[in-house]
């Protein structure tokens, strides 16, 4: 048994929470500040959702998963849209990396997220074993609540699997009900939150046993992934080594698409200024694209980052590809820089991104939320790792950059541009 507390009305609690799992629970007297729910664990709980990894290969030539939402379903109103209740969307919600950086000094000897800038790691003493810990939340990117919550989970774990760990003992849930939404908007977009958050710890193999919940303006939801692992088992970020090659596993170009995509929806002026560059229906599969690389785990990069020793690795989210590598660059022990020389964008954002709304892609540091991890491979493993990856994922991952003899510094220069092509078929 693990206990949930969430912070509504009676009323909203029955009815949210047999959704997520199907069994009893135990809910104190109304007038009571928190409902601690009594859910029982099993099978029952770990529902699977639909496997929505992002095959852009022989899977997308078929076909992509189409992500078009429909409030109407849910008894909303047809322009009900989770991203209208937000002026930040995804990890662009994140403190600047410079502005952040000032504030950790304050703590402890200054140190704090240097040698592992995704995770928490604290060795037990006089064992072998580590607790390893990290923590994710944000605002909506994108209007279908499910999906909300799946890129949430994805984007938690992604943390973990950037430090080659494929495995999550647990997982606390963060969530803020919207003051702004009406009774019915906050039952469904809750609901539909915690559900797609669900099945996404199922679909990695873990559980969730616990979290908080809020009322905020702005809807909310991340969580907390916890493990304990031997502490040779972890690929820590540091041991780069001059010629390795840096690999990436996931498209950049999220906010340019999340946007472009609301500006398609609401026909307003900024669409005015993009329908020139990009047809509707290509918008559309941009966005599937999109959605299907956010909600997609990266756990079998961690499981590859394990296989072949590589020599350390990062998400790429709030900060953008260069501002993820100049972390990366500075946890080395050796005397090296990151060479970034490649930027995989999914196709049409680059122009979008030129010609209306200037997000600094070009420059790394566009925010991308649950994106991939990016590798630091031995270059006798490389070619291996990326045939691995292709038949593990059905889709590519990127040769984008080289380690070289330097001062700790990761740059861009001399960059070209790999576009993740949209399908041709019609969508399913």
């Amino acid at each position: 048994f693990f206990f949930f507390f969430f912070f509504f009305k009676q009323k909203t609690a029955y009815e949210i929470m047999p959704s997520l799992v199907g069994s009893e629970m135990c809910i104190r007297d109304r007038y009571m500040g928190f409902l601690p729910i009594l859910v029982r664990r099993g099978a029952k709980l770990l529902r699977f959702g639909s496997l929505l990894g992002g095959g852009f290969s022989s899977k997308l030539a078929r076909g992509a998963k189409s992500y078009k939402y429909d409030p109407t379903k849910f008894g909303l109103n047809p322009d009900f849209d989770m991203t209208s209740y937000t002026a930040l969307k995804g990890c662009g919600c994140k403190v600047p990396q410079v502005t952040l950086q000032k504030y950790l000094s304050n703590i402890g000897d200054g140190t704090i997220g240097k040698e592992t800038p995704d995770c928490s790691v604290i060795k037990y003493p006089d064992t072998r074993r580590c607790l390893v810990s990290t923590t994710d939340f944000f605002y909506p990117l994108v209007d279908d609540p499910y999906t909300q919550g799946e890129i949430a989970c994805a984007n938690v774990l992604s943390d973990l699997y950037a430090m080659g760990i494929s495995r999550c003992d647990h997982m606390l849930m963060i969530l803020g009900v919207c003051l702004d939404m009406t009774p019915a908007e906050q039952e469904v977009s809750t609901r539909e939150m915690i559900r797609g958050f669900n099945d996404k710890a199922a679909e990695a193999g873990t559980v969730i046993t616990g979290g908080q919940s809020v009322f905020n303006d702005f809807p909310m939801i991340g969580g907390v992934a916890n493990t304990v692992i031997r502490d040779e088992e972890i690929v820590y970020p540091r041991k780069a080594r001059e010629g390795d090659v840096l690999v990436l596993t996931k498209a950049l170009g999220s906010r340019v698409v999340v946007n472009a995509y609301k500006w398609y929806k609401s026909k307003g002026e900024r669409w005015e200024k993009v329908k020139g560059l990009i047809s509707e229906e290509d918008m559309g599969r941009a966005y599937d694209i999109c959605c299907g690389e956010m909600t997609s785990l990266n756990k079998s990069a961690a499981e590859l980052m394990a296989k072949y020793k590589v020599h350390g690795g990062t998400d790429v989210t709030g900060f953008g590809i260069l501002g993820h590598a100049r972390n990366l660059a500075e946890a080395q022990e050796r005397d090296v820089d990151l060479r970034i020389h490649t930027l995989p964008v999914i196709h049409r954002m680059l122009r979008i991104h030129d010609k209306v709304v200037n997000y600094k892609l070009t420059e790394g540091f566009a925010a991308e939320t649950s994106g991939g991890i990016l590798m630091i491979v031995p270059s006798e493993s490389v070619d291996q790792l990326l045939k691995d990856f292709k038949q593990m994922e059905s889709k590519e991952a990127w040769i984008v950059g080289e380690v070289m003899k330097g001062e700790k510094k990761a740059y861009i220069e001399t960059v070209s541009y790999t576009h993740l092509t949209l399908p041709t078929s019609d969508l399913v």
